[in-house]
């Protein structure tokens, strides 16, 4: 997906930012905000185990339209970067991380340990509400072994 159809999907949408350079990003996407880490699961009745909650099937299925075309699985090291376009300032992106990463990761085959980079911003933009998020391979390897301890 090139930097034009990026710019032609959120031409009106988010001012006032540098975008990022795309070249050669296994996935680019503008997406819904993805629902809070409170709504991904809820308990059965009875408290006999757990699912996945509505809203969080729905932002998969938001996930799978916007990465069609994408190579499947997706080995190697990762580096996401997403933007997060907030409506105030007292919104929270830590929470959302979460739901992206855990549909992204099911839609497209890879283990969210792949990501060895992962970069987030916030910007506060009265009435917008979405993420840009960019998926590229690491250059950086994966660490397999931390020998000794930090203290």
């Amino acid at each position: 997906m090139g930097d034009s159809h990026l710019e032609a999907k959120l031409d009106g949408q988010i001012t006032g930012i540098d975008l990022p350079a795309c070249g050669g990003a296994l996935l680019v996407a503008f997406l819904p905000l993805p629902p809070s880490v409170n709504r991904l699961y809820r308990v059965r009745s009875g408290g006999r185990g757990v699912y996945k909650a509505p809203a969080a099937r729905l932002y998969g299925e938001y996930v799978l339209a916007a990465s069609a075309g994408v190579a499947r699985p997706i080995d190697g090291p990762l580096a996401l970067e997403v933007w997060f376009f907030l409506p105030d300032r007292r919104s929270d992106i830590d929470n959302r991380v979460k739901a992206l990463i855990d549909s992204l990761a099911g839609v497209l085959q890879f283990d969210d340990a792949q990501i060895v980079d992962l970069t987030l911003h916030k910007e506060v933009q009265p009435g917008k509400r979405g993420c840009l998020v960019i998926l590229k391979g690491s250059d950086r390897p994966q660490v397999a072994l931390l020998v000794g301890s930090i203290e």
